[in-house]
This record gives C-alpha cells, sequence and structure tokens, in this order.
C-alpha cells in the first residue's frame, strides 16, 4: 500500500466546531477520484470511536480543480484525543489527516479557545527521542529539528505536538520542508530562518503556526505571527514592532532530564521573567542551539 500520509493530498481548510472543510488534490500524484471516494473518522489510538463517511465531491478552491468534503461536527486532534480521518474509497491508497485549533488571539496562543502557555523543550537529535512512545507529559512539548516522516505519523498517531526549529535548513529545501512538515497534524509550530519569503511562507499548509526566531532587536519579520525571543534581549527592555506572541527562550541544561524536571525548568524560568506570565510561550534550549 502507498503511504501518501506525508504528502499535500489532503489539506485542511475552513475549521469550527459545526464543521470543517477537507481539500483533495488527487491530480498532483496522479490519481483519479470519483464520487465513491471518502473520509472515514475519527480514529483514535486512545480508544474506541463512533465513525461516520463524508463524501467528496469536485469543487474548486482558487481556481485549481479539487474535491471537497465536509466533515460536520467535527473531532479536532489533541493529545488527549488524536483524532484522525483517513481517506478512502481508493484501492491502494492511504492518507490520513487530522484537524488542528491552535490559534493566535491578541499576544497568546490558543488551543480550542483556551489560552495556551506552550512550555517546551528541545531535543537535539530525533534519535534521541523514546523509541516506544513520544511522551507529551506535565504540559511540555517537544522541540525538534525536521524529523523523518515515519516519526511524524507516529506523533499524529499518539497525540504527541511538536514544535520543530528549521532555522538551519538549507534554502533550497526549505519550502519542500515546510510543506512536509505541516501536512502533519502533530507539527503545531515551525520555527523559520528570519529571511523567509513569500514562497516559504505559502508553502505551509493552514492551521500550523510559523514563527521567526528574534536574537537581536529590530522589526519583527513581517510574516511571522510568533516571535521566539532570546531571554538576554528580553532583559534590555526590547519590546516588539507590533502586538503578536512572544516566546521566552532560555539556554540551559536539560539534557537526561524527565518531564518533571523539565516542567519545573520551565516554570522556574518564568519566574525569572519580568511579567513572566504575560509571555505566549516558555521554551528551554540546550546551549548554544538555535
Amino acid at each position: 500500500m502507498t503511504n501518501m500520509g506525508d504528502t499535500e493530498m489532503l489539506i485542511q481548510g475552513s475549521t469550527s466546531a459545526i464543521k470543517a472543510e477537507i481539500w483533495c488534490f488527487p491530480e498532483r500524484h496522479g490519481i483519479t477520484l470519483d464520487t465513491s471516494a471518502f473520509l472515514e473518522g475519527p480514529f483514535s489510538s486512545r480508544g474506541k470511536t463512533l465513525t461516520t463517511r463524508f463524501p467528496f465531491a469536485p469543487s474548486k478552491l482558487r481556481e485549481h480543480d479539487a474535491w471537497k468534503a465536509t466533515i460536520l461536527e467535527p473531532v479536532l486532534w489533541s493529545p488527549r484525543m488524536p483524532a484522525l480521518y483517513e481517506l478512502g474509497g481508493l484501492s491502494g491508497i492511504a492518507s490520513t489527516i487530522g484537524l488542528r485549533d491552535v490559534r493566535i488571539k491578541g499576544d497568546s496562543f490558543y488551543w480550542e479557545d483556551r489560552r495556551w502557555v506552550a512550555r517546551a523543550a528541545a531535543i537535539p537529535q530525533f534519535d534521541q527521542l523514546p523509541q516506544e512512545e513520544l511522551p507529551h507529559d506535565q504540559g511540555m512539548t517537544t522541540i525538534l529539528p525536521p524529523p523523518p516522516s515515519a516519526l511524524l505519523a507516529k506523533a499524529d498517531a499518539i497525540g504527541s505536538p511538536m514544535i520543530i526549529d528549521a532555522t538551519h535548513v538549507k534554502r533550497e529545501h526549505l519550502a519542500e520542508q515546510i510543506s512536509r512538515l505541516s501536512a502533519h497534524v502533530s507539527v503545531t509550530m515551525i520555527l523559520l530562518p528570519d529571511d523567509c519569503d513569500a514562497n516559504h511562507r505559502d508553502a505551509a499548509h493552514s492551521h500550523v503556526l510559523l514563527g521567526a526566531l528574534q536574537k537581536v532587536p529590530g522589526q519583527a519579520a513581517d510574516w511571522a505571527r510568533f516571535i521566539a525571543v532570546p531571554e538576554t534581549l528580553l532583559s534590555t527592555g526590547w519590546k516588539p514592532d507590533r502586538r503578536l506572541p512572544v516566546v521566552a527562550t532560555r539556554e540551559c541544561d536539560i539534557e537526561d532530564r524527565s518531564p518533571a524536571e523539565l516542567r519545573a525548568k520551565c516554570d522556574r524560568f518564568q519566574a525569572d521573567l519580568d511579567h513572566g506570565a504575560d509571555y505566549a510561550g516558555l521554551w528551554l534550549l540546550p546551549k548554544a542551539s538555535l
């Protein structure tokens, strides 16, 4: 069976608690869709769910031929319920999609309409992740370089949200990586180089948050929906030139720490900052990273 899960075959469109639109672009892969195609779900590794089939119908999206399925009362993906919908009706083709609901309101992140302070810790290499599970514990999210699609698919299935540091991806590969990464529901945010252009930004699927690293004083990149700022810059009193979520970062010893220890370090970091409760995120990074 061909696994199409790491492509742009299925893309999340307009989403609310009432309905969600899922778009399919089969011609990009030389596949023919007809009215027998459908989405089925939700399926979750957390237990049995009551599933429904949602048919696809031909449509147009920005003048491109496409097929659209409308999911009524969608089940949104989260660590406690990693719900996925599967493409059906096509022999030999498999593709899944989960529905993100991570948004920005003012200068804060929101997950399912509740303010979310993105506490996270970096893992420098994906091969350092546990082989049997990707724990989302103590409210901590994993930051890591772009991992292989198999690991992302696993994170999708078990409900492990990730923040991807793509600041060191070669420029000629950046758009391809952004598209690949943002197709996975577990990727909630992607941190990009601050010199990205419109082609890179537009490669991302909707509903994934793109941010920039702000190491020195100056204007935030105009495309960035959030910025990550080291505590050394924040300590100077620097403020962003517009209202957007600001993530505070600290370099420290985070190797071989349990989730509980990392959470304690994160809480200490927040307490050390002036107005620490105002930041949209608190990220722990290994020394000399980013």
